[in-house]
C-alpha cells in the first residue's frame, strides 16, 4: 500500500459534513489555530496541488495578505502527519502564549529544513480563500490523521 496523500471517502464525507454543519464554528484566521477552508489559487501559484484546495491547515504565521503554515494533507508520509499533529497538540497545551509562538515557529523551521516535509509549508493569500473558514480543534485533527488520512 502506498503511504501517500490520499483523501479517502471517510475524509471527504467529514469535510462535507463539517462545511455544511450549522454548528461548525466560523472562524477568523489566527496564529496557532488549525482550519479547514476552500482555496482558489491564482495562476502564479503553480506549486499548489488538489490537496491544497481544501487544506487542513495549521497557521504558524499571519502576514499581511495571508497565512503561512502547514497543510497537514500535503505531508506525504502518514508518520510525518502524525508527528506534526502530535507536536501541534503538545504546543497548544503550553500555558504561555509566547512559548506557543516560539514552539510553532521552531516547528515551521523544522518542516522547512526537511526535504520530505518542506512541500507542506504553504502560503495562502487571504483574498483567495473561498467559502467558509472552519476551525478544526486539535482533537479533531488528531482523529482525522490517525483514522482516515
Amino acid at each position: 500500500m502506498v503511504d501517500g496523500p490520499r483523501q479517502p471517502a471517510t475524509y471527504q464525507n467529514w469535510v462535507t459534513r463539517k462545511m455544511r454543519s450549522p454548528s461548525s464554528k466560523l472562524a477568523t484566521l489566527e496564529f496557532g489555530r488549525s482550519y479547514l477552508f476552500g482555496y482558489e489559487p491564482d495562476r502564479s501559484e503553480r506549486n499548489m496541488t488538489p490537496l491544497d484546495m481544501v487544506p487542513l491547515f495549521i497557521v504558524t504565521r499571519v502576514r499581511n495578505g495571508g497565512l503561512l503554515g502547514i497543510n497537514v494533507l500535503s505531508l506525504t508520509s502518514i508518520t510525518h502527519r502524525r508527528r506534526i499533529v502530535e507536536e501541534y497538540i503538545r504546543i497548544m497545551s503550553l500555558p504561555k502564549e509566547d512559548d506557543r509562538k516560539d514552539a510553532l515557529l521552531r516547528m515551521e523551521l523544522a518542516v522547512k529544513a526537511n526535504g520530505s516535509t518542506k512541500p507542506a509549508l504553504k502560503f495562502y493569500s487571504k483574498n483567495r480563500i473561498k467559502g467558509r473558514i472552519i476551525e478544526v480543534l486539535p482533537e479533531e485533527l488528531a482523529t482525522l490523521v490517525t483514522r482516515t488520512l
